[in-house]
């Protein structure tokens, strides 16, 4: 958003900073000091006692008598050291606040996982800027970081970035992390899931999407569609079980790989004061697989493929609803009542 779209701008001044085949990068990153405890104990992984936290990181805990794997427990401070050639580029600085604002490391850190809290930024011995320590600075911080955010345009960019039609919110705060966690991760899948018996662990099922259901049941029953369910937006590959028929049906782009597309919605978890933790959400609108006449591909296993158009931005609208409304089943109730835009 910062240079409005423009890829070749955004690339001369990516080589500028980070490098290129012709060129060395501006900046030198030197290795963590601090030792990494890594903890492999299956009765300790904390998704396997919080199933709301177990859904959204699915593919982490291990399955079928496997075991999980190995992981970094919060909290884990450590330091990391840039040096660079030239006078620090503001973006870069930026880059690094939105890394412990939004970011993380390692696996699903678009469900929270590996999510960094910045303490402080020192250059040369000095604080030039510290994290978050309150709601308010928390918010405030937000506000000042996308100051630069350009609203002149409309389109919605090629790939995941900040534009004009970014949203972020707090969701709630806690002060055990775990609990917040897995109350986000539950609602999350109780917003999507169909449930079985209308259930969706111990709460009723809001089945919001019945459209969904029946138009992957017709893909079952071998008739033909012309376009992907709405919650394919949430990212690809985008599956259905049918357990009466023990038959599974699969959304996934058809471009050789593209097959894949990450979420648009983003959560981390910030820790701000030694016993408050805020659950974020950001929501990143942009080409959902990169051009008017891409297409994804609907699948029954060991069926013939339909082909759908995957111009899917239309449903972003699914994504916000998640944050920002009531629960199906308690019309009267918010998903999340604490919610506050960042936002715009």
């Amino acid at each position: 958003s910062y240079y409005e779209g423009q890829l070749a701008r955004i690339h001369n001044h990516d080589m500028a900073i980070f490098g290129s085949p012709r060129s060395q990068s501006s900046l030198l990153f030197l290795p963590c000091t601090a030792t990494t405890p890594l903890h492999v104990k299956d009765d300790a992984f904390p998704p396997s006692r919080y199933p709301g936290m177990k859904y959204l990181g699915y593919g982490l805990g291990g399955s079928r008598g496997a075991k999980n794997i190995p992981y970094i427990a919060a909290p884990w401070r450590f330091t990391m050291t840039i040096i660079s050639r030239q006078p620090f580029d503001p973006l870069v600085l930026d880059a690094v606040k939105v890394l412990g604002l939004i970011g993380g490391i390692g696996r699903r850190t678009r469900r929270g996982f590996g999510s960094l809290h910045i303490i402080d930024i020192k250059q040369n011995g000095d604080t030039i800027w510290q994290g978050p320590r309150t709601v308010a600075d928390f918010m405030q911080t937000w506000r000042h970081v996308l100051s630069h955010v350009s609203s002149n345009s409309d389109a919605l960019p090629p790939y995941t970035a900040f534009s004009n039609k970014t949203a972020l919110y707090l969701l709630d705060q806690r002060s055990t992390l775990c609990p917040l966690w897995d109350d986000i991760g539950s609602r999350f899948q109780n917003y999507r899931r169909w449930g079985p018996q209308g259930r969706s662990g111990t709460l009723p099922a809001e089945r919001n999407f019945p459209d969904d259901h029946d138009l992957m049941r017709q893909v079952l029953n071998g008739q033909k569609v012309d376009h992907a369910p709405r919650r394919s937006i949430f990212g690809l590959p985008h599956n259905y079980f049918f357990r009466a028929e023990k038959e599974k049906v699969s959304v996934k782009g058809s471009t050789p790989g593209r097959e894949r597309r990450a979420s648009p919605l983003f959560f981390h978890f910030g820790r701000l004061a030694e016993d408050t933790y805020v659950a974020m959400a950001a929501i990143f609108p942009s080409q959902f697989l990169g051009g008017k006449d891409a297409q994804m591909t609907i699948e029954r296993t060991g069926k013939q493929s339909i082909q759908v158009p995957a111009a899917m931005e239309s449903s972003y609208p699914v994504i916000t609803r998640f944050v920002t409304g009531s629960i199906a089943t308690q019309s009267d109730h918010k998903r999340f009542p604490e919610v506050k835009q960042i936002w715009p």
